[in-house]
């Protein structure tokens, strides 16, 4: 399953019908939305997954466009005053054949065009689960269920080991994490690690009383070090390296979102890291949704990856290959670095030929 569009809206912000692809990055001024949208897409698969209630104060609309193997689904919701305002879900099958499942306003609500009256807040999407009849409804749940969310550059962990960067799906840390590896998964970690220049001959989960720590132990070092003693930079890299191996191991995500990715790091670090992250998941056929203003990783990321965010007021939109192919097709012949792209003025002169 992947997510191919969404749209998400409050009180003081919406977004455009935002297009995406297996692989995203994420790009735009600092304001312009690219957090907003991370965590809105991580607040929203939580809702759906019931992971999270929908709140009384809260005022939300969502659309996502999810692609299976046999079908699209179409899904969107509105909530508001503690009730569902609006819930319509359509799906278009292989062989063109499209079907609604839910017609629903503050005051009707229709199930296959059947009439229900289903409590005012609740989703008929939650309500209306069977495994058997309603697949195309599990799918666009275990979708949700299959998110995961990060903010990369508040990776950290205090005494007693919470980490609070977690969007969603807490309770994994570090510790419990590393538990779940075997050692081929931690030798994996080792030589990545080495690749972006931490050079560690063993990393353990260790356990003194009540007290549970990771242990890292480096090459030519006697003293080592524990994960509250790692630098911010070590720590993050080392804590996204063991927990790819951790998500294979258990076999989730199906959708990555990572805030701020490489934020802190150094050049070198930067742009590994990014590429790795992007390869990997790749290969895993984990769709990555990333956000970053790190030029050096923009540069090493393909711009078919690129979704430039732009916010005209309280409404965000997205330039990217698929919407505006001659921008990207014109300045792939100037030589420029991706990062040009961004900080230059050549999106505006672009748009001034039109």
């Amino acid at each position: 399953m992947k997510l191919i569009h969404c749209g998400l809206a409050n009180r003081s912000w919406r977004t455009d019908r935002i297009g995406l692809f297996s692989q995203n990055l994420l790009v735009g001024k600092n304001s312009v939305g690219k957090s907003t949208l991370i965590r809105g897409l991580s607040h929203m698969a939580s809702l759906l997954s019931q992971r999270r209630p929908l709140g009384n104060n809260e005022d939300i609309a969502c659309l996502i466009a999810i692609e299976d193997e046999k079908f699209t689904a179409i899904y969107r919701f509105a909530w508001n005053d503690a009730k569902v305002q609006d819930e319509f879900l359509s799906v278009v099958y292989d062989d063109g054949h499209k079907k609604v499942w839910i017609e629903r306003t503050a005051e009707t609500a229709k199930f296959e065009g059947e009439v229900v009256n289903p409590p005012q807040d609740k989703l008929l999407l939650n309500l209306k689960r069977d495994t058997v009849l309603y697949q195309e409804i599990e799918s666009i749940i275990s979708w949700a269920e299959n998110v995961d969310a990060f903010s990369f550059n508040e990776f950290d962990i205090d005494g007693d080991d919470r980490l609070y960067s977690r969007f969603i799906n807490g309770g994994d840390n570090l510790y419990s994490m590393l538990r779940t590896l075997d050692k081929d998964s931690i030798d994996n970690v080792l030589k990545t690690a080495a690749d972006m220049d931490y050079h560690l001959d063993k990393i353990e989960a260790v356990e003194f009383a009540d007290i549970k720590k990771v242990l890292f132990v480096e090459k030519n070092v006697v003293e080592p070090l524990f994960d509250v003693t790692l630098s911010k930079g070590m720590f993050r890299t080392l804590y996204l390296l063991i927990y790819l191996e951790y998500v294979t191991k258990s076999g989730k995500p199906a959708t990555l979102l990572i805030d701020d990715l490489c934020e802190g790091l150094d050049y070198d670090r930067s742009t590994k890291l990014g590429k790795y992250v992007f390869d990997y998941c790749s290969k895993n056929d984990i769709q990555l949704i990333a956000s970053s203003n790190d030029s050096f990783l923009m540069d090493v990321v393909d711009l078919n990856y690129w979704s430039i965010l732009q916010r005209d007021g309280s409404k965000v939109s997205s330039i990217n290959c698929e919407n505006n192919p001659e921008l990207f097709e014109d300045f792939s012949f100037t030589g420029l670095s991706n990062f040009d792209l961004l900080s230059s003025d050549f999106i505006a002169r672009h748009n001034k030929k039109k």
